[in-house]
Formats: structure tokens, C-alpha cells, sequence
């Protein structure tokens, strides 16, 4: 009977920490960090305000713990999304698409980690960083897999292609939280894929051929232009 009592309780206390970092998500989302308020979300969550100090140090405490389990959620469901998937170009089209799919589907985690936590100092040293270092950390892992089985180039920095993995879709989705532009993140998904893939990719023969036939044709471009223009000039 104690056993099942202190199961019972110990699953209550989760439903309220879970209630309370939801509202929070909700609140700080919509208000941003100074504007929001500890009652705020104590109402929002059905709890009394002296119930959050129960389970967080202050309000910049449970700013920081707000995006944790959505965080473990998208690790989670991102390797299953990966499952099965064969090649690193496949694997970071697939990456890509379920990136905004899941900014998409969760527009507050969202909004508090690009707008608010991206941006603070602080958030560096907290757990719910590090599980954020695990999904970047998987970007390079995909671009290392790439290069080793020898369709990413291995000329390129893992490090500024992860950038611009980041970068890219980060800015698709500020711009989509600041002005409801688009209203589908995902309808970006193939267009964002082939501009990574394309920066990437180790280029076919046939890239190869085309690229080289169009420095050719330019130098001999060039070389005709300077000839015409000494023509000119002896001529004049």
C-alpha cells in the first residue's frame, strides 16, 4: 500500500511539472521573458503559484527547463524518422523536412527556444543545452557518414555546412514565428533540401564535365575579348 502511494504521488508531481512547463512554454511565448509572469502561468497550469517554487528555483529556472522533454521528444522521433533511411543526402533531406515539420508543430517550444534561449548566455550551461547539442551533434554525424561513404565532399568544413543547415531553416521558421510567413514550414522542405544537398554533394562526372567545360569556354571567351580589344586599339 505505501509502495503504490508513493507511485501515485510521484506520477502526480510529473503531471504537475509537466502542466506547469507547458503553461510555461505558452506564456513565455506569448508575452517573451520580462513580460511573463509566475501567476500567469500558475493560472494557465492550475496551480497555485507556490506550487511552481515547489518544483523551480525562480522564473529564469523554469525558462531554462521549459524545453527539455520537447527537446527529447524531437531526438526521439527523429531517429525514428531516420530509421531505415539509407545514404547521408537522403538522411538530411529527411532531417530537414521533419525540422520544420516539428517547428511547426510545436510554433511555442519554437518561439521560446529561437527567440529567447537561442540568444541567452546562461542557457549554455543548463541541461536542456545539451540535449540541443545531441540534435546538432546528429547534423555532423550524417555530414561525417556522407564523406565517408564518398557522397558529401571531403573538402568540405562538417562545421560551416552545419551552419548553414541551421542557419537556413532557423531563419525559415523566425520569419514564420515573427509573420505567420509561410503558413507551411514544410512546403520549404524540398527547396531547402536541394540547397544543402547541392552545396554538399560530391559532384558526378557529368558535374565535373560541366563545370569545366564552362571555365573553358570563359577563359576562351576572355581571351577573344582581350584580342578584340587589342585589335581595336592597333587599329585606331
Amino acid at each position: 500500500m505505501k509502495n503504490h502511494r508513493n507511485r501515485k504521488g510521484r506520477k502526480e508531481n510529473a503531471r504537475k511539472r509537466d502542466a506547469i512547463l507547458e503553461a510555461a512554454l505558452e506564456v513565455f511565448a506569448q508575452k517573451g521573458f520580462l513580460d511573463a509572469t509566475i501567476s500567469e502561468i500558475a493560472k494557465k497550469a492550475s496551480v497555485a503559484e507556490a506550487t511552481i517554487y515547489e518544483y523551480f528555483e525562480n522564473k529564469e529556472n523554469l525558462l531554462f527547463s521549459t524545453p527539455g522533454k520537447k527537446q527529447k521528444e524531437a531526438l526521439d522521433l527523429l531517429a525514428f524518422q531516420l530509421a531505415g533511411v539509407k545514404g547521408a543526402l537522403n538522411k538530411i533531406r529527411k532531417f530537414i523536412w521533419f525540422y520544420l515539420w516539428f517547428f511547426q508543430n510545436n510554433r511555442s517550444w519554437s518561439s521560446v527556444a529561437l527567440m529567447i534561449l537561442r540568444p541567452n548566455k546562461k542557457f549554455l550551461n543548463t541541461p536542456a543545452y545539451q540535449l540541443l547539442r545531441l540534435w546538432t551533434q546528429e547534423i555532423l554525424e550524417i555530414f561525417k557518414e556522407g564523406q565517408e561513404e564518398g557522397s558529401i565532399r571531403k573538402d568540405i568544413n562538417i562545421f560551416v555546412a552545419r551552419n548553414l543547415f541551421l542557419g537556413t531553416i532557423e531563419h525559415l521558421t523566425s520569419r514564420w514565428i515573427l509573420m505567420d510567413k509561410p503558413k507551411d514550414l514544410t512546403e520549404f522542405a524540398n527547396d531547402t533540401a536541394d540547397l544543402i544537398v547541392n552545396a554538399v554533394k560530391t559532384p558526378s562526372p557529368q558535374d565535373v564535365y560541366f563545370i569545366n567545360s564552362t571555365i573553358h569556354l570563359g577563359e576562351k571567351g576572355r581571351e577573344m575579348s582581350a584580342g578584340s580589344d587589342r585589335n581595336h586599339s592597333e587599329s585606331s
